[in-house]
């Protein structure tokens, strides 16, 4: 399991109990504020607030694995992505949604909904 946890929103607003529960468990947990730099996506954010604002996160992830990496070393699996959406239907999500979940998947980053991460979390803790 990744060392790294970086929240939405969704996740940290509905599902407080866990998001303390992982926390308790001596996680590093990140909730991800609008500052850093940053790839304009402007008309994404009037269209899409949701995949915006997951590219956002993965702007950031990607920053945290090149200061934690060295840049040689494979980051792949050292952040997810935690969110509050249910994953489980890529097609009922948006396209450009869909297109910042491949994106991250790209990334070497990992993008879990809270539950399904907390039930794995449990079962092998």
């Amino acid at each position: 399991m990744s060392p790294y946890l970086v929240l939405d929103a969704r996740a940290l607003c509905h599902h407080l109990a866990l998001v303390k529960q992982l926390a308790a468990s001596g996680r590093y947990i990140r909730c991800q504020r609008d500052v850093g730099k940053s790839f304009e996506r402007h008309k994404l954010k009037r269209q899409d607030a949701d995949a915006w604002n997951l590219y956002k996160i993965l702007d950031s992830c990607k920053q945290l694995t090149v200061s934690q990496g060295g840049g040689d070393d494979d980051t792949s699996g050292m952040v997810t992505i935690v969110t509050g959406f249910q994953l489980d239907e890529p097609g009922a999500l948006s396209l450009p949604m869909q297109s910042a979940i491949q994106a991250a998947a790209g990334a070497s980053v990992e993008v879990k909904n809270i539950v399904d991460f907390y039930k794995q979390w449990k079962e092998m803790g």
